[in-house]
């Protein structure tokens, strides 16, 4: 089962971010909660969600400024920040990033361009 989400405890997080922000819940099957709110329209986005993707019992946080984003995880019941969350979602996305770009080489490039990087 997922997080449990309210707008209440939505506009509790971004509030800690950007104060003041009006919050809108989108369009999202039962299970699914999303809040998001924006600072002007060529501002910052912050998306607040459940655990609805990955399921690891957590409120995830995302801030953009439309290039960049920082993802903050947050326990559910005391809105703290679970660093130990966001530590293992930047290794996993590192580890997909290193699938990616072993596959976008092929196997033997990548393994001679890794060959010279630790020679060298």
């Amino acid at each position: 089962m997922n997080v449990k989400l309210t707008k209440r405890t939505a506009w509790e997080l971004i509030s800690r971010i950007c104060p003041r922000l009006n919050i809108s819940k989108d369009t999202t099957p039962p299970d699914v909660a999303i809040f998001q709110a924006s600072t002007g329209p060529a501002g910052l986005e912050i998306r607040c969600e459940n655990d609805w993707f990955n399921h690891n019992g957590r409120i995830r946080l995302t801030l953009s400024d439309g290039e960049n984003q920082i993802i903050q995880y947050y326990h559910p019941d005391t809105l703290n920040r679970d660093y130990v969350a966001e530590q293992a979602e930047k290794e996993e996305s590192a580890r997909e990033a290193r699938k990616d770009w072993v596959q976008s080489m092929g196997l033997e490039m990548a393994h001679k361009l890794v060959d010279r990087y630790w020679e060298g």
